[in-house]
Parts: structure tokens; C-alpha cells; sequence
């Protein structure tokens, strides 16, 4: 009767509202990836084996997922791993999820691009749409741990170019092969940065290049750039998508013109 119950209620239609992508994958994808990118998993990570994982402190476990992570690093990855979630739940009848990612990590730790990154979410949500017809929320989410300001400009950012890569991806403009556009790059550079990195103690080292990346990143979310990545201590941003702005190449001009008279100001301070 009790194995009756059960099956009756795997049939019955449910939701899941709390998930967080990076804990989904599967022991055979971690496997797939190692493989992949030739690194090694923590050998308490059998991909044949059903028994759940046990840690002798929260370190360790902090350690073993740190491993894990190192394997998500092109921005497909995060689509597999969200497409295969979502299989695996409309298997048991789920019919939503809410799931929660943070592109924190992957666009500032490990350099990739926002846009890509949402993209790739974005057509695996409408994969799993098409094939399983599971439906999806998807939450980006932020640290709060990390400067108020900060992480207020940079969840500004996330909604705005989400809202733009989805957008194409709605209408059908994103497909393979990519999107020609006439775009504006910015990029930056401190001039004599590797010698004045050779002369300066690395906790002010580290104070300083906070200070001046904010800095800089204000500028170009004033002109609604979409920053791409940080190079040391180099910028880079562009503008022209995934929003279409026919006055590109005047929001780049203006923000690198900002970005000297910042720095003649500031030139005390930095």
C-alpha cells in the first residue's frame, strides 16, 4: 500500500522552488567534464556509486567543492548542466522549477561574458521546454557579502543584459553561427602598471585596484555599456548589444573621455 502511495504521488504533477544550479549535476556529467579538461575528481566522488557523500569538516567540504567548480568553465557547460537538471525532474513529474545562479563567479572570477553565459541558459530553457514540457525561473543572484554598491550596480547589469539576451532569444535572433553587429569596444590600460606592481605592498595593491576598477565600471554602466571582463587592471566593455544603441560609438567615446578626467582627479588618491 505504501509503495502504491508512492507511485501515485511521483505521478502527480509538482513544482520545485528551490534550487541552486551549481548542485545539480549529475556524478556522470562531473565525470564526462573531468575527462574533458583532464583534471582529476576527489576520489570520494564515484560516479557509479548511489552513497551520499560524508565530509570531516566544513573545509573539506568547502575544498571538494571548489574541485567541482573548476570544471564549469566555458559558458556551455551551465546549459548542460541547467538541461540536464531539468530532464531529470520532468522524469519525476515536475512540471516548474525555480532555479538559482549566481554569474558572480564566472564573470568575475573566471572572465566569461555575461551575455554568452545567459544565452546558453536561455536555449537550454527552451530545449527542456520543447522536449519535456517543463517550465523554468530562473533567479541570478548576487553575495550580499560584497560592497552594497557594488553588488546593487553589478545586479542592475545582470537584469539589463539578461533582459536583452532573452529578448533576442524569445524572437528567434539568437541562433547559430551568431549575430553580425556594429559594435563599440572599449578597452583600458595603466600605462607602467607591471612596474608600478613590482614597487607597491600587495594589500595596498589590492585596495588600489578596487578602488579604480569601481571607478572605471561606474563610468560604463552610466552609459549602459555591458562590461565584459577585467584584465588585471585592464577594462573591457561595448556597447551595441545585446540592447541596440545607434549612438554606440558616442556612449564609448564619452565613457573613455569620463574615464581621463576621473583619473586627473583622482590622481591623488590612486
Amino acid at each position: 500500500m505504501v509503495r502504491d502511495g508512492r507511485a501515485a504521488t511521483l505521478k502527480l504533477p509538482k513544482v520545485e522552488l528551490h534550487v541552486h544550479l551549481e548542485a545539480t549535476p549529475r556524478p556522470t556529467t562531473l565525470k564526462d567534464l573531468a575527462r574533458e579538461q583532464n583534471e582529476d575528481l576527489p576520489a570520494r566522488l564515484d560516479p557509479d556509486s548511489d552513497v551520499p557523500l560524508e565530509f570531516d569538516s566544513l573545509m573539506d567540504f568547502l575544498l571538494t567543492l571548489r574541485k567541482i567548480n573548476r570544471l564549469f568553465v566555458p559558458p556551455d557547460i551551465y546549459g548542460r548542466l541547467l538541461y540536464e537538471y531539468l530532464a531529470s525532474q520532468a522524469a519525476a513529474n515536475v512540471v516548474y522549477c525555480k532555479v538559482r545562479f549566481s554569474p558572480v563567479r564566472p564573470v568575475q572570477d573566471r572572465g566569461m561574458y555575461l551575455g554568452k553565459l545567459i544565452a546558453e541558459l536561455g536555449k537550454a530553457r527552451d530545449r527542456a521546454r520543447e522536449d519535456f514540457g517543463i517550465d523554468l525561473g530562473l533567479i541570478l543572484s548576487l553575495s550580499r557579502t560584497r560592497d552594497p554598491g557594488a553588488s546593487r550596480d553589478l545586479t542592475a547589469e545582470t537584469l539589463r543584459v539578461a533582459d536583452g539576451v532573452l529578448a533576442q532569444s524569445d524572437t528567434g535572433a539568437l541562433g547559430l553561427g551568431g549575430e553580425r553587429a556594429s559594435l563599440s569596444l572599449l578597452c583600458t590600460d595603466i600605462r607602467g602598471f607591471s612596474t608600478f606592481l613590482e614597487q607597491m605592498d600587495p594589500h595596498a595593491l589590492v585596495d588600489f585596484l578596487n578602488e579604480y576598477l569601481t571607478e572605471m565600471t561606474d563610468l560604463v554602466f552610466d552609459e549602459e555599456g555591458v562590461l565584459d571582463k577585467y584584465i588585471g587592471d585592464a577594462v573591457m566593455a561595448f556597447w551595441g548589444w545585446p540592447l541596440k544603441q545607434e549612438d554606440h560609438a558616442v556612449r564609448a567615446m564619452k565613457t573613455s573621455i569620463r574615464m581621463v578626467e576621473k583619473l586627473k582627479v583622482n590622481v591623488g588618491s590612486f
